[in-house]
C-alpha cells in the first residue's frame, strides 16, 4: 500500500512541476514530458484497472496470431500496428495510456496556465482510474474532448472527423454525432445558476422513484439488445455496479464537489472568459444530470463517461481561478475535496483495482489477490 501510495503521489508532484515550467516557459513540450512519465509509469503496471487482463490477453492474441472477435476496427489497427513493430504488452500499454492523456491535455494548449491545475484535477480525483478501465472508449474520450476545440472554432470538418475516429474505437461514441448542431445553435446551453441547482435537486428526488428505475431498466434491456451490455458481464464490473448503487460518503463527497463546481461555475466562466470552459461545462452538467437522474446502470454510467469525465477539466479551471483570485479560502474547499477523494481511493485500493504493482512485481499482486479472498 505505501508503493501505491507513493507512485501516484510522486507521479502527481512531478507531472504538475513540468506542466509549472511550461506555464512559466510558455513552452508546451513540458506537459507533452510529464505525459510521457505518466504514459511510462503506467505502461509498466500490472493489474490496475478492472479490464486490465481482458486487454492484455487481447494483445497477446495479435501478437500470436489468434483471431480476435468484436473489436472495433481502429483499436485492431492499433494493436496490429503496435504487433507489426513487436511492441511488448508494456510498450503496447505506454500508447494506449499516451493516447487519451495526451488529447485530454492537448485541448488546453493554447491556456498553458491551466494544464498544471488538470495535473492536479486528474490525479487527486482519481480520473486516471477511469482512464486505466475501457480502454477503447478512453481513447475515444479522448478524441471527444480534443474536438471541442473545434466546436469553438467552427471547424466542423476536424471536429467531425475527430468523431469518426472515436467511432473506430468505440461505437459508442456515435452519440457524439448529434452534439456540433445544438452547440452551434446555442453555446451556453444553461447560464442561470438557480436553475442548474433546481434541476440537480430534482434529479436527485427522481432517481430513487420507481418508474426512474424502470426507464433505467428500459434503456439497460435496449443496450443490452444492442450489444452494448456485455461491460457488465463479467464479476468485477457487477461489483462496480453494485458499488455505484450504495448512497455512501463517496457519493455524497462527490456530490458537494459538483454542487461547489457549479456555484462558482458563473465567476469562473466570467474570469476565464474562453469559450472553451463554456461548451465544456455544457458536457459537464449534461454529464451531472445524467448521473444522478439515472444513477445505479453501469452501463449508462459508462455512456455518460464523454460527459462526466468533463468534471476533471472544469475543476481545473475552478481551481486555477480560485488561485488566481487569491481566494484561499475557496481554493482550500475545493483542494480539500481532491484530496478527499484521493484518500477514499486509496483507502479502497486493493478493491477498486488502484493498488498499483509494477509488470516486474507480479508476486506483489498475487498477495492483493490472498487478502481480497
Amino acid at each position: 500500500m505505501i508503493q501505491t501510495v507513493l507512485v501516484y503521489s510522486i507521479l502527481t508532484i512531478i507531472m504538475y512541476l513540468l506542466c509549472k515550467k511550461a506555464d512559466e516557459n510558455c513552452s508546451w513540450k513540458y506537459v507533452v514530458c510529464a505525459l510521457v512519465i505518466y504514459s511510462l509509469v503506467f505502461g509498466f503496471r500490472y493489474g490496475v484497472g478492472f479490464d486490465y487482463f481482458s486487454y492484455i490477453g487481447m494483445y497477446q492474441d495479435v501478437l500470436n496470431n489468434n483471431p480476435i472477435r468484436d473489436v472495433e476496427i481502429g483499436y485492431l489497427f492499433l494493436m496490429k500496428l503496435s504487433a507489426l513493430f513487436n511492441l511488448p504488452k508494456e510498450g503496447f500499454m505506454i500508447v494506449t495510456s499516451f493516447i487519451p492523456i495526451y488529447f485530454t491535455f492537448r485541448v488546453l494548449k493554447d491556456e498553458l496556465y491551466i494544464c498544471k491545475f488538470l495535473v492536479l484535477s486528474f490525479m487527486l480525483t482519481a480520473v486516471w482510474l477511469s482512464y486505466m478501465n475501457g480502454i477503447r472508449q478512453i481513447i475515444a474520450i479522448g478524441f471527444w474532448i480534443f474536438s471541442m476545440k473545434y466546436i469553438v472554432e467552427k471547424k466542423i470538418i476536424k471536429h467531425y472527423l475527430l468523431i469518426f475516429l472515436a467511432i473506430l474505437f468505440h461505437n459508442s461514441a456515435a452519440v457524439l454525432l448529434l452534439f456540433y448542431p445544438l452547440v452551434n445553435y446555442r453555446k451556453e446551453w444553461i447560464n442561470n445558476i438557480a436553475l442548474q441547482l433546481v434541476l440537480l435537486v430534482i434529479s436527485l428526488i427522481l432517481m430513487r422513484l420507481i418508474f426512474i428505475q424502470n426507464i433505467v431498466s428500459n434503456l439497460e434491456y435496449i443496450l443490452n439488445i444492442s450489444g452494448y451490455g456485455w461491460y457488465v458481464d463479467n464479476a468485477s464490473q457487477k461489483l462496480i455496479q453494485e458499488e455505484q448503487s450504495i448512497l455512501g460518503i463517496g457519493f455524497y463527497l462527490n456530490l458537494a464537489r459538483v454542487i461547489f463546481l457549479i456555484y462558482l461555475s458563473p465567476k469562473v466562466k466570467e474570469w476565464a472568459n474562453s469559450d472553451l470552459f463554456v461548451i465544456i461545462y455544457n458536457f459537464f452538467f449534461l454529464g451531472v444530470i445524467i448521473t444522478y437522474l439515472l444513477w445505479g446502470s453501469h452501463i449508462i454510467d459508462r455512456l455518460n463517461w464523454y460527459f462526466s469525465l468533463t468534471s476533471t477539466i472544469i475543476g481545473a479551471y475552478t481551481l486555477a481561478y480560485c488561485y488566481s483570485n487569491l481566494s484561499k479560502y475557496f481554493s482550500l474547499i475545493l483542494f480539500v475535496f481532491f484530496i478527499m477523494t484521493f484518500v477514499a481511493t486509496m483507502y479502497k485500493a486493493i478493491g477498486n483495482t488502484s493498488f498499483f504493482v509494477f509488470t516486474w512485481q507480479q508476486e506483489l499482486y498475487q498477495f492483493k489477490s490472498f487478502l481480497i479472498r
